[in-house]
């Protein structure tokens, strides 16, 4: 960089280019030969003749003084001058930063602020010292100072969020320990003070201080979990600017699979200087054990996140081996199939059935192959009335002892009828019976059964059976396969079934493992150990994702009668691990709610305010070079006689000519860098959020469709429909966000030309984001466009030249999976092809990445491939507003024959 009075060239390397100058000197002052006459009849061809005069003739002084300017303006345009205030003196600026848990929820639009603070002094004799309020390690907090703009941006670029509270008290001695004068002080931070904020605010209202402050409404919410009792958790949101008495709180696994959403309408509390929510969320029994972390609102932040305990269980479960008949093959015990399919999860415990009661196991399984004394009946039912689980296997040896009156504990407990069904004989139409899908009040929901499972012979229940009996299988035909009853605080668990070929093949199946184990995990009554010691696993970032654990985390000690552990830079949030299992340590049970709303008297809102930018003078420079190369060629072709011009008579055109608008050029240029290139562009909403997430969204789809086709794509571009063209773009995303959307005459105008001209418009419906379900996309654009405004909207299917344009495609998911919509234009021009896609699928949710390269959003269906399916239906809707129906005709047809057989 290279200062000149008030001018700033940008690229100063270039300026030697004009010591060059005397070598081009030569071909500056030339000119053109003139043409020689040559008088001759018109009956001789005088091919051999040859110019009096070869010499070249010299130019006038004022062309040569033209073509100097020319030369010389067009090495400044390469050097890229700026004009503005230069002020020579040294700046010493002071940027502090809050990058702690509240800045998260505003991050993005807070280091736009910065770099665009940075940018306003970059062609001023600056000296940045930058720095956070955050402790990232003992005694240290992340800053830096420089007079060099890159590295000032290269240090902005690297710094984030941490997921703890702030160090002012660290922030002051450091500030204390430069001993330096700064001429400014610029302080990002929220609108929020405690105690240690408002001494350092204080110390620094000493210097020229300018706060710029996010609004309150910004601060992420709190949440936490106070209790959990089975399937029930209770949540506290707290705000600060606001009550929150509506929204959803989502359930994920480890892999940020979305497995539930509860959508909460509470009243709100005023608590102090907080707003509090108790929100209580029943959990279906069947996701129980697979949610590891809940999300308030999908806000990622750290304070909107709360992890789950994993503790193992190390289970004991007993199988009995009272009174084994030695005549019975290990492979015909149903004990066998149960150790065999929990050996690998749980301790297993071979004995009798008296000393595992001894042991005060939880769970006991009995096999078909044993029988219950009298004698231990009474303590059988004491154990279970404690909480303890009996799970018996039935088949012929129960239904034999039944009838012979020595197992009335399990035919008084389940009104066995004592007999087998009979499936394949006595006129039955059916061989076997399948196992009926499991309901939503079952504990085996979702549990897939393999349509192989066979059922031929099972124990059937009287009709007549008591209410208190629960079923939790049945079969297709009503009948119980496995059944419960409650005793106290523990329950007796009957399958219908032995484990045995002639009666079923159940026990030889992985059904059968994720039954017992759905049983087994349900079962409580495992504590766990009063002081652990864990080591960091996973800590949660500034913006509440799981990541590898900061380099400063340490050991942490859980014990259970001791206080919450205390969130900081050696104590991250996050997981923390032994060999018992998992331990969830969140912000939110550390935060102590020691702030509230404050005014800053020096707040600002706009770095425009300070106004420390220059004037780009290479536009202006680039126009004057044009009108000089014009005034050149006509002052050569005038004093030629090539054309005839007077001077005197034509001044008024001359005049025109020279007040050409300077920004000409600058504007074809523009044009010609829209059209010379693909991109996509989309539609800028009055939501922040989904701009971001429609711009992620579509740079990923752009670099997919580079790699995959022979299509360069370029950045997609936001656009507006009032004020921009929309001919430069093949394809423009629109997320419509408020059912009430209007649009103008011109608007509408605007994209109807662009349908009808062959661009393709995808609609995508994002009006109850706070909702899974689907909106109803045909009636809000129905309300937006005059009726009959477009042709009839139809459903988008595998016969469609969209769904073969690349790729063969018989779905078209994003996020979702839901029905598509396609209309297409009557014009001739554009083969009649797709104008408008429309669906509430959330494509560019599923497209977008975040900085490690990871998927942003879970899917909310889970079909197969989603993801991949979801991509290639992005460069096939490219791929067509590009080529049209080219693909429906006919030539196309053998060749797609082919790839669907393949």
């Amino acid at each position: 960089m290279l200062n000149i009075g008030n001018i700033v060239f940008q690229n100063p390397y270039f300026l030697i280019l004009l010591l060059t100058f005397p070598f081009f000197w030569k071909y500056l002052r030339s000119s053109p030969l003139l043409p020689s006459l040559v008088k001759f009849p018109a009956i001789i061809l005088v091919s051999n003749h040859k110019s009096i005069d070869n010499t070249p003739e010299k130019n006038s002084f004022f062309i040569l003084l033209l073509r100097i300017l020319i030369f010389i303006i067009l090495v400044l345009v390469l050097s890229k001058p700026k004009f503005g205030k230069i002020n020579h003196s040294k700046f010493e600026q002071l940027v502090i930063i809050d990058n702690s848990w509240t800045s998260s929820a505003n991050w993005n639009d807070r280091k736009s602020k910065i770099k665009e603070l940075l940018k306003s002094y970059k062609f001023s004799n600056f000296n940045f010292t930058i720095m956070s309020t955050t402790q990232h390690s003992k005694n240290d907090i992340l800053n830096v100072t420089t007079n060099n703009y890159e590295e000032a941006k290269e240090f902005l670029h690297k710094l984030k969020p941490f997921p703890w509270e702030p160090n002012y008290e660290l922030v002051k001695k450091n500030l204390k320990n430069k001993e330096k004068n700064f001429d400014s002080v610029f302080w990002f931070t929220e609108s929020i003070i405690n105690i240690e904020k408002k001494k350092l605010y204080e110390f620094l209202k000493q210097d020229n201080l300018f706060i710029v402050s996010s609004l309150n409404e910004n601060l992420p919410p709190i949440l936490k979990l106070n209790t959990q009792s089975n399937e029930t958790y209770e949540f506290e949101i707290t705000h600060l600017d606001e009550g929150i008495s509506n929204g959803f709180i989502d359930a994920y696994d480890k892999n940020r699979r979305l497995l539930f959403r509860f959508k909460y309408n509470e009243k709100f509390e005023k608590d102090g200087e907080f707003f509090k929510t108790n929100v209580n969320l029943v959990l279906p029994v069947y996701l129980k054990n697979k949610v590891d972390f809940f999300q308030v609102n999908s806000i990622r932040t750290p304070s909107t996140v709360v992890y789950l305990n994993k503790w193992k269980k190390n289970k004991l479960v007993g199988l009995s081996t009272l009174n084994s008949n030695k005549n019975i093959q290990e492979l015909d015990k149903g004990n066998y199939y149960v150790k065999k399919a929990l050996e690998k999860n749980y301790k297993i415990v071979e004995d009798n059935l008296e000393n595992l009661l001894a042991q005060n196991l939880k769970i006991i399984y009995i096999d078909d192959s044993y029988l219950i004394e009298k004698s231990l009946e009474k303590k059988l039912l004491t154990w279970l009335k404690n909480g303890g689980t009996l799970i018996k296997l039935s088949g012929k040896k129960l239904i034999r002892e039944l009838n012979l009156g020595n197992e009335n504990f399990f035919d008084f407990t389940f009104s066995l009828l004592k007999e087998s069904s009979n499936l394949g004989k006595n006129l039955s139409l059916k061989n076997f019976l399948k196992i009926r899908e499991f309901d939503n009040r079952s504990p085996f929901f979702g549990l897939v059964i393999p349509n192989e499972i066979k059922i031929k012979k099972y124990i059937q229940s009287n009709v007549k059976k008591s209410e208190n009996i629960e079923t939790l299988a049945n079969l297709e035909n009503g009948a119980s396969l496995i059944s419960a009853m409650n005793f106290g605080k523990g329950k007796m668990i009957l399958f219908h079934v032995p484990c045995n070929l002639d009666w079923s093949n159940l026990c030889f199946s992985y059904l059968f493992v994720d039954l017992n184990e759905r049983i087994i995990n349900s079962i409580k009554g495992f504590k766990e150990e009063n002081e652990r010691i864990l080591k960091p696993y996973l800590s949660i970032n500034g913006f509440g994702e799981l990541e590898k654990p900061y380099p400063e985390s340490l050991n942490i000690i859980k014990n259970l009668v001791q206080k919450q552990v205390k969130v900081k830079y050696d104590k991250p949030p996050g997981l923390y691990k032994d060999s018992n299992g998992i331990y969830a340590l969140n912000l939110s049970d550390s935060l102590d709610y020691n702030f509230k709303k404050f005014e800053f008297e020096e707040k600002i809102f706009s770095i425009n305010t300070l106004n420390h930018k220059g004037s780009d003078l290479q536009n202006i420079l680039i126009s004057i070079v044009f009108i000089l190369f014009i005034l050149e060629n006509l002052f050569i072709m005038i004093s030629k006689q090539a054309i005839n011009f007077n001077i005197k008579k034509n001044f008024k055109f001359l005049f025109v000519f020279l007040l050409i608008p300077t920004n000409l050029i600058a504007t074809e240029k523009s044009i010609f860098s829209l059209v010379s290139s693909n991109k996509i562009g989309y539609v800028i909403t009055k939501n922040k959020n989904i701009n971001e997430i429609n711009e992620n969204g579509l740079i990923s789809l752009s670099n997919f469709i580079t790699q995959k086709t022979a299509a360069i794509m370029e950045l997609p571009e936001p656009i507006d429909f009032y004020t921009d063209e929309l001919y430069y773009y093949p394809l423009i995303y629109w997320s419509i966000i408020d059912e009430n959307t209007n649009l103008d005459e011109n608007e509408i105008k605007k994209i109807n030309n662009y349908t009808k001209n062959g661009g393709l418009l995808i609609i995508d419906c994002k009006t109850q984001l706070n909702n899974i379900l689907p909106d109803d996309c045909l009636k809000i654009f129905r309300n937006i466009f005059p009726l009959n405004f477009f042709s009839k909207f139809k459903v988008l299917n595998n016969s469609h030249a969209i769904s073969k344009s690349f790729y063969l495609l018989n779905s078209f998911p994003g996020r979702r999976n839901n029905k598509v919509f396609v209309t297409s234009n009557e014009s001739q021009k554009s083969d009649k092809g797709a104008s408008i896609v429309l669906s509430n699928n959330h494509w560019t949710d599923s497209w977008a990445l975040n900085k490690d390269k990871d998927f942003l959003f879970p899917l909310l269906d889970n079909i197969e491939n989603q993801r991949t399916l979801s991509f290639r239906f992005g460069l096939n809707l490219l791929i067509h507003s590009l080529t049209g129906n080219y693909k429906t005709d006919q030539v196309h047809v053998p060749e797609i024959l082919k790839r669907i057989e393949d």
